[in-house]
């Protein structure tokens, strides 16, 4: 019978992790982002934009944290911004790596007070 020894593990801490080849051709995720067409969602969030100079998380992310929310019944914002931590699908759905620091949770209400319904 094999042991483990500690809870180290090395591989984890790789920086050799291809997220793109870590999700399955069949994920939901995958199969959500071949067929979803963003490229409306930068010129409608710029018309609701603050003034410039203070840099926010991309408009499309932004989108694809909702679509998260949806698919996943998530149900709070919170909690999907504690699984986008955790999940490597998240990670390569929202074009995040590991080192990635996950947006605060009020991000998507502020864009919803600004974009409204």
């Amino acid at each position: 019978m094999g042991t483990q020894t500690g809870r180290c593990q090395p591989a984890l801490f790789s920086y050799h992790i291809d997220l793109e080849q870590r999700l399955g051709a069949e994920h939901l995720l995958r199969k959500v982002l071949t067929t979803l067409d963003l490229s409306f969602v930068i010129p409608t969030a710029r018309r609701c934009s603050g003034r410039p100079g203070n840099v926010s998380l991309d408009p499309r992310g932004i989108v694809k944290l909702v679509l998260l929310l949806f698919l996943y019944n998530v149900p709070s914002e919170r909690e999907r911004m504690e699984q986008a931590r955790a999940r490597l699908d998240f990670l390569w759905f929202l074009d995040f790596d590991l080192n990635t620091e996950s947006p605060d949770h009020s991000v998507l209400s502020q864009a919803r007070a600004r974009w409204g319904t």
